[in-house]
């Protein structure tokens, strides 16, 4: 077979590209850090890598709704302390009335303090996170509780316990953490304040008090302890769910980082192997290129001599 000098310049000028196309993605390969950079590198291991990252944005979105309830639900507990302790102001309040030797007028103070007290809990009904209120259901843009003045009707369709209207709804707020993993969010503000009888029972102590009913005022202790027990039992729940969340949380945390750890294997170049491979394809190439350049120079009277 006859080699032409054209055959000889095509071979040369292939080689010389073929060395450029293979120092190139060495090139690009240790200013990414990524031994992947096209389908064509790597298909099926790039293939393993789209799925991971599939996974670790699915955990992501898992990841927020935990978070976003933790502070639902840490807001709720927070709330609830406070009712408690208003509670236990209020008991208190109804213990030293329940002595004898107050007079009217002390009570009727004490109906003014209690008065107070009521506004408290429910401005702790009325907590929010971010912009939405977490004690109204479904009703997050409603500001939940509203105190009514004595012998007043609650506007619109609220429904009144003692002299606050709730505006929220009952229904029952229920979250995804994981695929087929539902966590309940079950305080809305008219089960927990209303229905429990905690509005109902601070407006009759107060009703109570300023008619100077000692009797009345004893007999609602016990109520308001029973009051006190049950928003404690809600706050033990809610540490449950937090518990529960945290360590939901805690296990995703560690599920991202072995999924990034093996993205990282599968992807990322190893930066002092690729260095060296880059030095070794240098000198190949550049070799190519002195090699081509003596051999472009020959001419017939080379090979006469």
């Amino acid at each position: 077979m006859r080699v032409t000098n054209s055959m000889i310049t095509a071979n040369f000028l292939a080689s010389i590209r073929k060395g450029t196309e293979s120092l190139y993605k060495v090139q690009e390969q240790i200013a990414s850090g990524k031994r992947i950079s096209r389908l064509s590198d790597d298909p099926t291991s790039l293939q393993r890598i789209n799925t991971i990252q599939s996974a670790l944005s699915r955990q992501e979105t898992y990841i927020y709704a935990i978070d976003n309830l933790v502070t639902v639900f840490s807001a709720a507990d927070d709330a609830l302390g406070r009712a408690v302790d208003v509670l236990n102001g209020a008991r208190d309040i109804a213990v030293q009335a329940a002595n004898g030797s107050l007079s009217a007028s002390d009570r009727a103070l004490l109906s003014e303090k209690v008065d107070n007290l009521i506004r408290e809990v429910a401005a702790a009904g009325n907590v929010m996170v971010g912009d939405k209120y977490i004690f109204a259901g479904y009703k997050v843009d409603t500001c939940p509780f509203v105190v009514i003045p004595d012998g007043g009707t609650p506007p619109g369709d609220g429904v009144l316990y003692g002299n606050v209207a709730y505006y929220g709804d009952t229904d029952e707020i229920t979250n995804e953490i994981m695929p087929g993993d539902l966590i309940s969010f079950d305080l809305n503000g008219g089960k927990v304040f209303g229905d429990s009888g905690v509005f109902g029972n601070l407006y009759e102590l107060k009703n109570l008090l300023a008619s100077n009913d000692v009797d009345g005022i004893s007999s609602q202790i016990d109520k308001l302890n029973a009051n006190i027990n049950e928003l404690v039992q809600y706050r033990t729940n809610i540490g449950a769910k937090i518990n529960r969340l945290e360590n939901l949380k805690n296990y995703l945390d560690y599920q991202q980082v072995r999924l990034q750890e093996q993205v990282s294997i599968l992807g990322d170049a190893d930066i002092e192997e690729t260095v060296v491979k880059f030095n070794e394809q240098k000198l190949t190439y550049e070799s190519a290129l002195a090699a081509g350049s003596r051999l472009m120079r020959l001419s017939l009277l080379d090979f006469l001599r």
